[in-house]
């Protein structure tokens, strides 16, 4: 494990250009998505509650109090069988609450129109099937019997939420009774979980995609800084005539291949002032070196006893040149601000290093 780390770590600056892009992506995202998370489910929100006011009305068009007795018209065509309380059976044989809840379960508030009516003394005069199943806030009558809509939303018995709709019903002015509209909030909530769903499922594959193009591109972007690599690598000590390819674009691997230039010019300057150098030293000691191993080797050559004070003459050539050899390998540095003089003061050569 920590030898893979080590291979990985620390991370190249296009795996951190990737990461950072990701990240941003990522951020982009969430951002994204709350927004328009939050903006759809207002519009839909706003829609849904709109939708049922305007159902209320329509149905409330159709409802007429002649004498103390309301009757209903089914003006909008999607009232469900509703049930008078009073009744037995109400029109078309539909059960009474009674007989709905010792008969079979509750109608799903998932299916058709969910309406009650009620009378200006609060008392229930139509209601549909589904509607039982609703829990009723007090507040969603007392309202209405005073002249003023209530819109809330409340829960059903399988905890299912649902809008209602309370609106007063008017003759000239005077409330005659409520009709209350409710509908069931789970199209709603189904909707919502769908775009949650697919906003996760594109999630990934986006930032899949922005990682695959981001490394791309940053390696479309390192690309001349590889080749500015790759021909520096190819200059060698002995070869500075070599420059690196500058790009036309005025930015900063502009900038990078002029300073890499620059560099090896003054690299150039340098080793060919070091050449010329070496090679007029190496001349000045070849001429020492070759006269005394001449003297020493004329004096082992000879084959007669020699006296001393030729011997004496021998060292004291020898002693000359070795003297000059020892001038030749003085070096003086002296340092003039930012640069530095090499002397050599026996050959008379000065070498400037920058």
């Amino acid at each position: 494990m920590s030898s893979f780390l080590g291979r990985i770590w620390p991370l190249s600056i296009r795996v951190q250009l990737m990461l950072w892009f990701i990240l941003a992506v990522a951020v982009l995202i969430l951002l994204f998505g709350t927004v328009f998370y939050v903006n759809l489910r207002t519009s839909l929100e706003t829609s849904f509650d709109n939708s049922l006011a305007q159902r209320t009305q329509q149905i409330a068009a159709g409802i007429d109090e002649e004498k103390g007795t309301i009757t209903i018209h089914d003006v909008t065509g999607a009232l469900p069988g509703l049930i008078d309380p009073d009744a037995p059976t109400s029109i078309g044989g539909t059960p009474t609450p009674a007989t709905l809840s010792t008969e079979k379960p509750l109608a799903d508030v998932n299916l058709g129109t969910l309406v009650r009516i009620l009378n200006a003394r609060g008392k229930i005069i139509y209601v549909s099937p589904a509607f039982l199943a609703l829990h009723i806030p007090s507040i969603s009558v007392t309202r209405p019997l005073h002249g003023s809509t209530w819109q809330g939303t409340i829960s059903a018995r399988n905890g299912q939420t649902v809008s209602l709709y309370s609106s007063p019903l008017l003759d000239n002015g005077i409330v005659y009774g409520v009709v209350q509209v409710g509908e069931s909030r789970s199209p709603l909530s189904n909707t919502m979980r769908s775009v949650v769903i697919e906003l996760l499922f594109i999630a990934p594959f986006v930032l899949l995609l922005g990682a695959i193009g981001s490394y791309w591109l940053s390696a479309r972007a390192f690309a001349p800084i590889k080749r500015l690599t790759r021909t520096a690598r190819r200059i060698e000590v002995g070869d500075l005539h070599e420059r690196v390819p500058v790009p036309h674009s005025k930015d900063e691997v502009h900038s990078l291949a002029l300073t890499f230039n620059e560099m090896i010019e003054r690299l150039d300057k340098a080793f060919t002032r070091q050449r010329r150098f070496v090679a007029d030293a190496s001349h000045e000691l070849r001429t020492p070196v070759a006269a005394i191993r001449s003297m020493t080797d004329v004096a082992l050559a000879q084959n007669k006893p020699v006296d001393s004070e030729e011997y004496l003459t021998i060292l004291r050539d020898v002693n000359v040149q070795a003297e000059q050899l020892s001038h030749l390998s003085v070096i003086c540095w002296s340092w003039h601000g930012p640069t530095k003089t090499t002397c050599y003061s026996s050959v008379s050569l000065c070498a400037w290093i920058y």
